[in-house]
């Protein structure tokens, strides 16, 4: 995919809704583009973050192993971003991401990322807008998981219980 044709699927993307052109023009600059066949994997659980991945075509499958699940999501809608943290943490994932089918992506290093912020980028600045709604997002959600579990104690501890009956 050419710059002009990965500009013109981010300014229909309502993930950059709120991107000028001069951002999503900064931001596509700054990127590269990667294709990954059916069943690659764009990164594996435990591997170290190093960019954000915002997709351009095809899907992937995020799985994110907790300690008593696996959680699933898909993404298939051109200008969903994965893995938005490794713009601004260094640690390893904790979920892999694999292609369902033959897909294309642009890369967004952490370093480019960085580069950007540090010469006041705008695109830089409209990034880190995007990062906080997701990061809030997330707090919701956590705090959503928190009620469910202790907003019933008694419900709670007899599932607790039973847990410890069982093990």
């Amino acid at each position: 995919m050419n710059k002009q044709n990965v500009f013109d699927a981010l300014r229909v993307a309502e993930e950059f809704s709120n991107f000028t052109d001069a951002e999503i023009h900064e931001l596509v600059e700054r990127c590269t583009t990667r294709v990954v066949v059916s069943a690659q994997p764009l990164w594996s659980l435990g591997e170290s973050r190093h960019a954000c991945y915002i997709l351009l075509s095809g899907s992937f499958e995020r799985r994110i192993q907790t300690q008593t699940k696996t959680l699933v999501q898909t993404f298939k809608v051109p200008g969903e971003v994965l893995s938005w943290s490794a713009l601004v943490g260094d640690s390893d994932y904790y979920s892999s991401a694999t292609a369902l089918e033959r897909s294309e992506v642009l890369v967004l290093e952490r370093e480019a990322f960085q580069d950007m912020f540090e010469n006041n980028a705008a695109a830089a600045y409209a990034l880190i807008d995007l990062i906080a709604l997701y990061l809030v997002e997330d707090m919701r959600a956590a705090n959503s998981r928190l009620k469910e579990v202790f907003g019933r104690p008694a419900e709670t501890l007899r599932m607790l219980r039973r847990r410890i009956r069982e093990d």
